[in-house]
């Protein structure tokens, strides 16, 4: 998952089975990683500045600081 863009990510995250869950970690946990990752990209910088141009980074951007 972590070469994934966001949005390909969130895809195959929506092909797993409900209840999937592998070492503990649970779909919703595997989704809720990927939005923490999409608001850091998009968050981080001191400048404001985006650090990648995924649309999922975009919905996230300028909703507060790191």
């Amino acid at each position: 998952m972590q070469y994934l863009s966001g949005k390909e990510a969130m895809a195959a995250i929506a092909a797993l089975p409900d209840g999937w869950t592998e070492d503990g970690m649970t779909k919703q946990a595997l989704e809720q990683a990927t939005k923490v990752a999409a608001f850091a990209v998009a968050n981080a910088h001191p400048n404001g500045m985006p650090l990648c141009a995924s649309d999922l980074a975009k919905q996230y951007q300028g909703r507060g600081t790191i």
